[in-house]
């Protein structure tokens, strides 16, 4: 089992995702005891554009409560939720996954002993920017920065904060902010075709986010 949650951190760290997919899903059957798994494959279904099952599981699993009855897989499964939130442009759920991550936000999220996803605070951060709350999450992305640089985490304030975006969920059939040539200035807070609400470094930061709103 250790040996697959590897498998598929890194095959998501390479792009590969589509080589996992019936790892995870036999994982998912063959281990119901480790509930870790049914967010671990949400992960892939989010990454992959899967939104139709993203949508379904996210939708299950809220309606149970985010069902990780195991301690030391819960801080680690939750902090998979919030880019599903984003790539659902679903600010209910963001604030449901939300009101559960933020005590926790000074934290790592890890799976011992396999997995580490680096800073809560991340999380939090493009949870609030799905729901609009851009100073929110300006303060999240600076303590998650700091936090993973401090560690020398690098995927987490290098690859993955650079892809990370700070769109606010449009409406239903509207552009995304981050997509096409420009993005709106949302309460004097968010600078035009900001794409990213976090960045490798402090200073391209601040070149994205000028002013918190």
């Amino acid at each position: 089992m250790a040996f697959d949650l590897q498998t598929y951190q890194l095959h998501r760290e390479r792009g590969l995702l589509g080589e996992v997919v019936d790892v995870v899903e036999r994982a998912v059957e063959e281990h119901p005891t480790y509930p870790v798994w049914s967010y671990v494959l949400l992960d892939v279904d989010t990454e992959l554009g899967r939104e139709d099952r993203t949508r379904a599981t996210f939708e299950r699993l809220a309606g149970e409560g985010f069902p990780l009855y195991l301690e030391m897989q819960w801080l680690f499964g939750m902090s998979l939720l919030p880019e599903v939130c984003r790539n659902l442009d679903d600010p209910e759920g963001a604030n449901a996954v939300h009101a559960r991550l933020q005590p926790f936000g000074r934290l790592n999220a890890t799976l011992p002993p396999e997995l580490c996803r680096g800073s809560v605070s991340r999380g939090l951060g493009i949870l609030a920017a799905t729901m609009a709350r851009w100073s929110e999450a300006v303060e999240h992305f600076e303590v998650a920065l700091r936090m993973n640089a401090e560690m020398a985490a690098r995927p987490w304030f290098g690859p993955h904060a650079v892809r990370l975006r700070a769109g606010a969920p449009a409406a239903r059939g509207a552009r995304r902010p981050w997509e096409g040539n420009g993005a709106p200035d949302v309460g004097g807070g968010l600078r035009s075709r900001a794409r990213y609400a976090l960045a490798g470094g402090q200073g391209l930061l601040a070149r994205l986010i000028r002013c918190r709103a």
